[in-house]
């Protein structure tokens, strides 16, 4: 007797289902690999896409700092010459006259002479007056006119918070020939100033585009965006518009070129054009759905080739079995037959057992045949001929035992049918019957000889529980969700004198679910295995 499973695979059979099985997962990990090398080399062209994007802005943030730094050795160096404190006020008034073009005008806000290891200050304001400097850009000059002199640069310049605001201080410390004192000469200019004459002149000048896209960007302005800012991170200077979502880079200028940091945005709409072919994108969803097709088809070669080797192997188990176990009754058949007819039976009984041998052993080719009608539907995907109405179970369940129990009686097998007369199930007669003389054919053959099969039933919340028990040795645990597959039988079951096509429980268990019921196994009492059938329970018959 056997339970409800599902289906279970047990491995190719044959040489021509392994070949396939090789060469799909060979095609698969080949496809795996072709995939993976290829999403790891799009990410790195992208990752270096990326960095020459940088290294494009990179180049345009040093030519912006070389250009205006050009413009201060051009305009505000020549002023940080050498003169003694009565010169500065006349210095002022020609710087606010702007005669020499230095592009400072208004001029700076003072200018002064600072003793680098003493303490003399001179200085004077944007009018000319003399002027206390700044305690701020005392402090800060002295600091650095070291480091100016050590690095070799001649002077330096830093942004500094005063109590007129925030300045650029620059300063060039020099050694006063005649009296060996080193001196700081400087003067401070206004954070916005050095904006206007240095800082946008130098990018409106300047051309920091590359030489193979002149034909289609003209203006700095459509090829980068600059910022320049503080070292707190404070905006100096932005150019418009800006490109925030563009490729970037930045660069940290030393503190002696004022601290500053200056951070380049390359225009995103002409980044493909500074890369051969273009930026690839990081995912290749164009490799990735052919990859994945290309896998897609492999699998299908593989599981249409393992289908048609299990369908051959089907057709071959199915005429094997159905020959074999029609080999018996035929021959019982033709021995009854011939006897008959030939006149060989010693009396008119002997006459009517060989018709009634003839009777039974047509039955029971019959029952093979419905087997085999019925799976062969179930292979097909067609569902079974069912018709559902209210039936009395104990006729069609005593019907059954009637007609298997003459088949049965040679081997002093019983069927013992127990069950109540108003029991009523939703369901198909014909369906019904077949599942009966199956699960009995099955407790008779896999049984005890001389044992006593018994059909019982009982109600269940709504429902009728029918099952068929025998006295056999049962079924093991492990093996009770196996069975249920077509042409699965036990090792036990396996030896010559078994007979059985191993279609029975297949038939069960489609026509169970086709009447909307549910079958399985369970231990009998005492010994044996029990099949049990729940079907929907109904009022009457009809």
């Amino acid at each position: 007797m056997f339970p409800d499973s599902t289906l279970t695979w047990s491995g190719p059979r044959d040489r021509w289902a392994r070949v396939i099985l090789i060469v799909a997962a060979v095609g698969v990990l080949i496809a795996v690999w072709a995939a993976v090398s290829t999403l790891r080399a799009r990410a790195q062209v992208h990752e270096a896409a990326k960095a020459s994007l940088s290294n494009y802005a990179a180049v345009a943030i040093e030519q912006f700092v070389n250009g205006y730094e050009a413009l201060l050795r051009d305009n505000f160096v020549p002023i940080l010459e050498p003169l003694p404190p009565a010169a500065l006020v006349e210095r002022m008034k020609q710087l606010q006259r702007d005669p020499c073009r230095c592009r400072i005008a208004p001029g700076p806000s003072m200018i002064f002479r600072l003793g680098i290891d003493s303490n003399e200050e001179a200085g004077t304001d944007s009018l000319g007056r003399p002027l206390a400097l700044d305690p701020a850009v005392v402090r800060l000059v002295r600091t650095e006119a070291d480091s100016v002199a050590r690095v070799g640069w001649g002077y330096g310049f830093e942004l500094s918070e005063t109590a007129m605001g925030r300045q650029f201080v620059f300063f060039a410390p020099q050694t006063d020939s005649a009296t060996g004192r080193r001196y700081a000469y400087g003067f401070a200019i206004p954070a916005a100033h050095m904006v206007d004459r240095i800082f946008r002149p130098a990018f409106q000048s300047l051309r920091v585009i590359p030489r193979h896209l002149l034909a289609t960007v003209r203006r700095n302005d459509e090829f980068v965006s600059f910022e320049v800012l503080t070292s707190g991170g404070a905006m100096l200077f932005a150019t418009a518009p800006a490109y925030p979502d563009g490729p970037s880079n930045g660069l940290i200028l030393p503190a002696l070129r004022g601290g500053l940091f200056v951070r380049g945005h390359l225009n995103p709409q002409i980044k493909d054009a500074l890369i051969p072919g273009g930026i690839p994108g990081p995912i290749p969803f164009r490799d990735l759905g052919l990859t994945g097709l290309s896998l897609a088809l492999l699998l299908a070669i593989a599981v249409l080739g393992l289908r048609a080797g299990a369908l051959a192997r089907l057709r071959s188990d199915l005429a094997s079995s159905v020959t074999h176990e029609m080999r018996t009754p035929l021959t019982q058949i033709r021995l009854a037959a011939e006897t008959v007819l030939l006149g060989r039976s010693p009396t008119a009984q002997a006459e009517a057992r060989s018709l009634s041998s003839i009777i039974d052993e047509s039955k029971r080719l019959q029952q093979l045949i419905d087997n085999v009608l019925h799976f062969s539907r179930a292979e097909r995907r067609l569902s079974a001929s069912i018709s559902l109405a209210p039936i009395a179970l104990r006729p069609v369940l005593q019907r059954a035992a009637d007609d298997l129990g003459a088949l049965v009686a040679d081997r002093g097998v019983t069927l013992d049918v127990d069950i109540a007369s108003d029991l009523v199930v939703r369901g198909d007669a014909n369906a019904l019957r077949q599942i009966a003389l199956n699960l009995l054919d099955n407790a008779a053959r896999y049984g005890a000889d001389h044992q006593t099969v018994r059909i019982g039933a009982q109600p269940h919340d709504g429902q009728v529980d029918w099952w068929v028990e025998d006295r056999g040795p049962g079924i093991p645990v492990a093996d009770r969700r196996r069975v249920w597959k077509a042409f699965v039988r036990l090792d036990r079951d396996r030896e010559p004198a078994t007979t059985g096509t191993g279609l029975g429980l297949a038939v069960v268990r489609e026509l169970v679910e086709a009447q909307g019921g549910r079958c399985w196994i369970e231990e009998a009492q005492g010994s044996g295995a029990r099949v049990v059938v729940r079907m929907p329970r109904e009022a009457t018959p009809s």
